[in-house]
């Protein structure tokens, strides 16, 4: 995390994303930048409330602060904080989750790996700046000049199905029954075909998916002098879409150990620990699959 402001006599409040793994990575980072800062993670049964610096997902923070406590029974009081640091501000700050910044009197600030231009106007009004300028922006070629990215290289593919929609005509018996079974409408009917943009909701198609993998597969950075692929993030569009990536990858490369892809997400019992096997550059999975 780039931003943090201690206090002399105040505390400070670091909510870091919706699943409890990220609240775990963020803790660990401060307490290897700063380990004479006693630091707490809500998340865990062994919290410490009195921390000077403190973790949460939005979730656990909404219960210590809720409503329908009063002001004895809630853990933080409107003025507990000096500080207050909102990961993935530009999608975290709307709807229910708004009111821990409202609640907070404290100093707000928000983080986002997304570009300033893509920010929705309403995150600049939030934070009462004027929209397209950030308080402070650190570009990617700063990022990787100072060690802390890698520049990418993209590689440009073009697939039938996400660049023309799917034919409901040209699928197997098989695809064609969950197809059905995604598409159906409430009067029974089905479409003939599903344009390309529905399927930024809806890919779900094997050979979809397997033509992506052999590609991958094909084209992705290879290590050990060539002999393998390297550590390598597949973003899947949910969990479900994760776990049939997965089921196909076993399907197409049968030769490979069954730990060589791990689904990584909030559904799995071990998120940290299958976190931390993948950032081991020794250790498989060579495949994380995130949503």
């Amino acid at each position: 995390m780039p931003y943090f402001v201690r206090t002399w006599l105040g505390k400070a409040y670091l909510v870091s994303g919706r699943q409890n793994f990220l609240v775990t990575q963020a803790k660990r980072s401060f307490v290897n930048l700063l380990p004479d800062l006693s630091c707490s993670n809500m998340c865990d049964n062994n919290r410490d409330e009195n921390a000077r610096c403190i973790f949460s997902t939005y979730q656990t923070m909404m219960n210590l602060i809720d409503d329908t406590r009063d002001e004895a029974g809630k853990i933080f009081s409107c003025g507990h904080f000096d500080l207050v640091i909102c990961d993935e501000a530009h999608r975290s700050i709307y709807q229910k989750y708004r009111d821990i910044f409202t609640y907070f009197d404290a100093l707000l600030i928000g983080l986002t790996a997304t570009p300033k231009d893509d920010i929705d106007k309403n995150t600049y009004s939030v934070f009462e700046l004027e929209s397209g300028v950030p308080t402070y922006g650190y570009e990617l070629a700063q990022a990787v000049k100072d060690g802390y990215l890698v520049e990418f290289q993209s590689i440009e593919t073009t697939l039938k199905f996400i660049s023309q929609g799917i034919s409901y005509d040209e699928l197997s018996e098989e695809e064609k029954q969950e197809y059905e079974n995604t598409f159906q409408k409430e009067d029974g009917k089905i479409p003939d075909t599903i344009g390309s943009s529905a399927l930024n909701a809806w890919i779900f198609n094997k050979d979809t998916i397997r033509k992506v993998l052999h590609i991958l597969m094909e084209e992705g950075i290879k290590i050990a002098y060539g002999q393998k692929i390297g550590k390598t993030i597949i973003f899947a569009r949910n969990h479900d879409h994760a776990e049939k990536i997965l089921k196909v990858f076993h399907k197409e490369y049968p030769h490979l150990p069954d730990d060589f892809a791990k689904v990584i997400d909030s559904h799995i019992a071990y998120a940290q620990s299958a976190i931390d096997e993948f950032s081991e550059p020794k250790k498989l999975p060579q495949y994380g699959l995130m949503p």
